[in-house]
């Protein structure tokens, strides 16, 4: 009896690798929703939000975004104005081609009430710039550059 629970686990356990190891060779072959071949860092938005999803073409790329926390709605407007978030656009020698800072306006969603529960999905348009096609990494910053 022992013996066949532990090839039972065994087995189960052996499923469970070959699932995980398909699942990120699946993973690798996604292709990136991100427009050109250049790399994106957009690790910035994660103090913030929670990207739920990203569509791109040649001119935009928008994200639907979730907050992570509540806040008080001009609270928020203050902070994504005071402490922008700014794309930089670098070339294959991390030469700045392009720098964009996002506004209030680059913000769909934002609620009218007092309060931005968490969860409240916002709308984040980028306009791409006429550098892009040189671009070899993009960085995602907050505040001014």
């Amino acid at each position: 009896m022992r013996i066949t629970l532990s090839l039972l686990s065994g087995a189960v356990l052996t499923l469970v690798l070959i699932e995980s190891a398909a699942g990120l060779a699946d993973k690798k072959d996604e292709k990136s929703p991100l427009p050109g071949p250049a790399t994106w860092d957009i690790k910035a938005f994660n103090a913030l939000f929670r990207v739920v999803q990203t569509d791109a073409d040649a001119k935009q790329v928008k994200w639907i975004v979730e907050l992570r926390e509540g806040a008080r709605t001009s609270d928020f407007v203050r902070d994504i104005t005071s402490k922008p978030f700014t794309f930089r656009f670098l070339d294959g020698d991390d030469r700045e081609l392009a720098t964009i800072q996002l506004g209030k306006a680059d913000f769909q969603g934002i609620p009218r009430g007092n309060v931005m529960k968490d969860g409240t999905r916002l709308t984040i348009t980028l306009d791409l710039p006429k550098a892009m096609p040189r671009t070899k990494k993009v960085v995602l910053q907050r505040g001014a550059s």
